[in-house]
């Protein structure tokens, strides 16, 4: 084959140190579109970005020239340092250091796209804790719950 052809498309998941509910409704579109900036830097494509107060689901179109952790580690360093320069009651944001990333096929991204842009809603009945727990049993990641909640 003459060229390299990849559709790899991922659901990412990490959330806040401590799980301190930083994002409010009026940052949460600018730092939707600021992590959106990250992954196209990454030569990635955002294919949705939700923002929820305490954690960022994003599915990302991975790019063929750039590995997983490394798009995440510049996701979450680069939108860390932004939210601490959007205010005073930001300086002490942190992400928690983990991450999930799950594999998604071509015919599930549109039940994907719409998960994520639900969040607000969906976790007025669910929590965090919760809503990662049940996506990592159905896509059948061995965890320890112990670690899953360290800064």
């Amino acid at each position: 084959m003459a060229q390299t052809l990849v559709q790899n498309l991922l659901h990412l998941i990490w959330g806040t140190q401590n799980q301190y509910r930083f994002i409010a409704p009026d940052i949460k579109a600018r730092l939707e579109e600021y992590i959106g900036g990250i992954v196209r830097h990454q030569d990635s494509r955002p294919l949705q970005i939700g923002a929820a107060p305490n954690h960022v689901h994003c599915l990302i179109n991975l790019s063929k020239n750039y590995a997983l952790k490394k798009v995440v580690e510049a996701i979450k360093t680069g939108s860390s340092t932004w939210m601490k320069q959007q205010g005073p009651e930001f300086r002490k944001f942190y992400w928690q250091r983990g991450y999930a990333a799950f594999s998604v096929s071509e015919n599930q991204k549109d039940l994907v796209v719409t998960y994520i842009q639900n969040q607000w809603e969906h976790h007025r009945q669910r929590t965090f804790r919760e809503e990662l727990m049940d996506l990592l049993d159905q896509q059948d990641v061995r965890y320890n719950e112990q670690y899953l909640w360290t800064p």
